[in-house]
């Protein structure tokens, strides 16, 4: 998201203050330009509320975006837009910047065939439970666990017609596992499991080709799933899953909602405020980076509404 700002002044960065958290706010950022009065009411009118409420509408969850999405206007954009308008503000358009290709999963299903029929992983669930650029399946296997993906462990590994499950970032061993022929991978990697057993990060899967011309799968799964997997086939149990995936590439128009606060000096230039509203466009990233999206939204209602009720000048 980008906001213009003719001719304004240059202290505007110091707006951001009041959507800081406590521990994250340094003493020397309360001194600027502007005099205590205007410096007052601008953290006065602002609102971490409403800016918290942004995040949650855009992302409060991981979605599978609707297909008509890709034609036309992304969800995001959409909403950016309707803000501004609600807050008044001026200029308020969709910039496009021609196309950029996109992989658009319709199915990715993992699920254990015996000895228990079970639901490992769904897209359904958890869209970004299938690493972007998975190939398309509808293929069994056998299970085998890997740990870490040490160099010794997979030398001495037979992985033809295998899916591993591995506690290793995928990226980093995705070339070795294609020449020992694997056909997939399921991982429970995150930099913090003990912390949060839930949390699947994003975008372990480098080295998956975004196209979905890889040659192995990659399934995201929680540390606390992938460690139940793991104590089994540790026990010696014998498990057989099954991946079914399907995807459509496509072509999206990359997006930029923009509006702009007129200054009192047309000759003045432009300050441009902006944050990237899109991780990608199949993931939605609600610190990274809606988060700063949110902000500027905060920052151009209060400045808008300020000008508007005559509290600051223009």
């Amino acid at each position: 998201m980008r906001v213009l700002l003719s001719g304004f002044i240059l202290a505007m960065v110091i707006l951001l203050i009041p959507a800081v958290a406590e521990s994250q706010t340094a003493w020397y950022y309360q001194w600027g330009l502007l005099p205590d009065k205007t410096l007052d009411l601008l953290i006065g009118s602002s609102s971490g509320e409403q800016a918290y409420n942004t995040i949650a509408d855009l992302s409060d969850f991981n979605r599978k975006r609707d297909p008509d999405e890709y034609s036309g206007t992304l969800f995001e954009s959409q909403y950016v837009v309707r803000k501004l308008k609600e807050y008044g503000l001026e200029e308020i358009n969709i910039e496009r910047f021609g196309k950029t290709k996109l992989y658009h999963p319709l199915k990715g299903e993992l699920t254990e065939i015996s000895p228990h029929p079970d639901r490992i992983a769904d897209i359904t669930d958890l869209p970004f439970s299938l690493v972007p650029g998975s190939p398309e399946t509808d293929t069994d296997g056998d299970l085998i666990y890997i740990g870490d993906a040490n160099a010794l462990l997979l030398a001495r590994s037979d992985l033809k017609g295998k899916i591993v499950l591995t506690s290793a970032r995928p990226g980093s061993i995705m070339n070795t596992l294609n020449q020992k022929g694997a056909i997939g991978v399921v991982s429970f990697y995150s930099p913090r499991p003990l912390e949060n057993e839930l949390m699947i990060p994003d975008y372990k899967g480098g080295g998956v080709s975004r196209n979905g011309s890889s040659a192995l799968f990659v399934f995201d799964i929680s540390p606390r799933d992938g460690t139940v997997l793991r104590d089994r086939l540790l026990r010696g149990e014998k498990i057989k899953v099954h991946a079914s995936i399907k995807f459509r590439n496509e072509e999206v128009d990359i997006q930029v909602p923009t509006c702009c606060i007129k200054g009192s000096d047309p000759a003045a230039g432009e300050i441009i405020i902006s944050a990237h509203l899109y991780e990608s466009f199949s993931n939605e990233g609600a610190n990274d980076n809606i988060s700063g999206a949110a902000s500027i939204l905060e920052v151009a209602r209060v400045l808008n509404s300020s000008i508007k009720a005559g509290t600051l000048k223009r």
